[in-house]
């Protein structure tokens, strides 16, 4: 019993080593991904003090585009990831939040993903960011078999230093990684399908009880929190039983809420899929937002009340 997690540990990563990709189910490692983790991650090393923070999934990081806030004045980082759960977004926090000291946080509240179990998100921090407290925390808090082989597979490469000469490139077919975490897909038209049936997403348990500690741990920072939900489609947005119930759950927490498909009825032009718009989609929903918010005006508050 003793040299059972050594056998295990050992086993996993002769099995990543030697063994071909189809037969590996529970252990996915992918370094590098168009969701250009691995780039974000170690620019978010070297940025201190921005504006604004934003936190989320997919929606996050295609959809906030810091070249638009910039030219507003406004220096924002995006933490985006891809499938991004409550679970990542606390290592994130716990992690960034007080190097990257933003006056403030656009928190993008993404309903589905309280419905997920994390594990994809999850592996993808293992094989593209680095492995330390946080993200070793987060491995035992999701309990999962293919976290835990992917977490011994990827922590031996890093500890190794194997992957030390990597680098990601900018673009990857039609994305490409613009400094401040975002990706920018190149002009598609709308080409996705709307569900046949209506869509109920079932929050789970310990995704919103990780949400709260996240909501709890932004309170205590000098940042002012907002909570903004992306754009989805408006025909696709008809199809969620529970979609009000959501609303009334974020509107729960005394923090400002913006629900971007509610407040501009966007047509399919601006979408390529049900879920992320396309670059014009992008362009009018980013210029609105640091209006319609007053973001200059929060982040001269803030900076006035806290940094001087």
């Amino acid at each position: 019993m003793l040299m059972l997690p050594v056998f295990l540990a050992t086993f996993t990563v002769l099995w990543g080593l030697f063994t071909p990709s189809f037969i590996k189910d529970n252990l996915n490692y992918k370094l590098g991904s168009d969701s250009f983790l691995y780039n974000r991650i170690r620019e978010a090393k070297q940025v201190q003090n921005v504006d604004v923070l934003v936190l989320g999934a997919s929606q996050a990081y295609r959809g906030f585009d810091p070249r638009i806030f910039e030219e507003q004045g406004i220096r924002l980082f995006n933490l985006g990831s891809s499938n991004q759960t409550q679970i990542q977004t606390e290592v994130l926090i716990k992690t960034y939040l007080e190097r990257l000291h933003p006056k403030v946080i656009l928190f993008v509240v993404n309903p589905e993903s309280f419905s997920m179990d994390g594990v994809e998100s999850s592996i993808d921090f293992l094989c593209n960011g680095v492995i330390d407290n946080q993200v070793t925390a987060m491995v035992f808090r999701l309990n999962s078999i293919k976290t835990y082989f992917t977490f011994v597979y990827a922590g031996f490469r890093q500890l190794m230093g194997m992957d030390n000469d990597f680098v990601h490139p900018i673009q990857m077919e039609h994305d490409e990684y613009i400094s401040g975490g975002f990706v920018e897909k190149e002009y598609q038209p709308y080409r996705d399908v709307l569900p046949n049936d209506s869509v109920r997403w079932i929050p789970r348990h310990f995704q919103m009880e990780a949400f709260e500690r996240n909501i709890e741990t932004l309170k205590k920072s000098k940042s002012c929190i907002i909570f903004v939900q992306a754009p989805v489609l408006r025909e696709f947005d008809s199809k969620i039983m529970n979609a009000e119930w959501y609303n009334q759950y974020f509107a729960s927490f005394n923090v400002p809420y913006y629900n971007y498909t509610q407040i501009l009825n966007l047509p399919k032009s601006f979408f390529y899929d049900n879920f992320h718009l396309n670059q014009h989609g992008v362009d009018t929903f980013n210029n609105d937002l640091v209006e319609r918010l007053a973001l200059k005006q929060k982040i001269t508050e803030v900076t006035m009340t806290y940094y001087h």
